[in-house]
């Protein structure tokens, strides 16, 4: 699925750290990898080594491109001449502001951003949380998650959650709170089904709570999971700009690493 990939980087070590993820999704892929610094710092181009270096290492055919001028532009514009069908760059978090959002709304290939919690060192994914709210790019999904798990081996939890008013969430018996955990695990049988066909250890859970946000980041954090992956739409980064969005506080608040992933447009 993932044929050629390519990496964004700016010299900086939140970039760096985040593109080892692009270069063990290569690996796993047996994809081409672009590795790319626009600028002309003595740091990017350092960067820049180390990653080519440490790509050739394990066997993966990569491509060092330096360039100049609007990031987001050159990026776009190497996106399409080289048929590029995953991108990945770095976040601390997700503004209106920064490159990787302007990256995220415009690329029209597959998107990942990534905050990586502990910069110096490569987290080992044994533990990867998916919250998803519905079967849209099941298979796309699964392909993503699966290359991540099988890279370390790791195992998969599908996290479904249901949010409801507070007054709701104080009426609901525990006869109901089992059928909208039934009916959550329902919604999500694409992606588990499409997740299982790639030899994933999956584990299924459905969450009831009035935020979404702090039902992912306990889990997360009770589980002890590595990494939490999640989907977002383009237009769910448009609306962000207005009113604000749950993948900009799980950004800043989670106890991990994150994937946040936009589907090719």
């Amino acid at each position: 699925m993932y044929r050629r990939i390519l990496v964004a980087i700016d010299g900086s070590f939140h970039a760096e750290a985040a593109a080892r993820y692009a270069i063990h999704l290569a690996g796993a892929c047996d994809a081409e990898l672009y590795v790319v610094y626009v600028g002309g710092s003595l740091a990017g181009r350092d960067s820049l080594d180390r990653l080519v270096w440490h790509a050739e290492s394990e066997a993966i055919v990569v491509h060092a491109v330096v360039e100049t001028g609007a990031i987001v532009s050159v990026i776009e514009s190497i996106v399409r001449k080289e048929d590029i069908d995953l991108a990945v760059a770095s976040t601390m978090y997700l503004s209106t502001k920064t490159v990787t959002m302007d990256l995220m709304t415009a690329l029209p290939c597959s998107v990942l951003a990534i905050r990586v919690a502990h910069l110096g060192k490569m987290t080992y994914l044994k533990k990867i949380l998916v919250p998803v709210m519905g079967g849209a790019w099941a298979d796309e999904r699964a392909y993503l998650t699966a290359k991540l798990a099988n890279v370390f081996d790791g195992a998969v939890t599908v996290l479904h959650v249901q949010t409801i008013s507070r007054s709701g969430f104080m009426g609901l018996t525990h006869e109901k709170k089992d059928i909208t955990r039934a009916h959550a695990k329902r919604l999500v049988k694409d992606f588990v089904e499409a997740l299982s066909s790639h030899d994933v250890t999956v584990e299924t859970k459905a969450a009831i709570e009035r935020d979404a946000t702090s039902a992912i980041i306990t889990e997360a954090a009770s589980g002890n999971h590595d990494l939490i992956l999640i989907g977002a739409t383009r237009r769910d980064f448009f609306r962000q700009a207005i009113r604000g969005n749950p993948v900009k506080r799980i950004l800043r608040k989670a106890p991990c690493d994150v994937v946040v992933w936009r589907p090719a447009l």
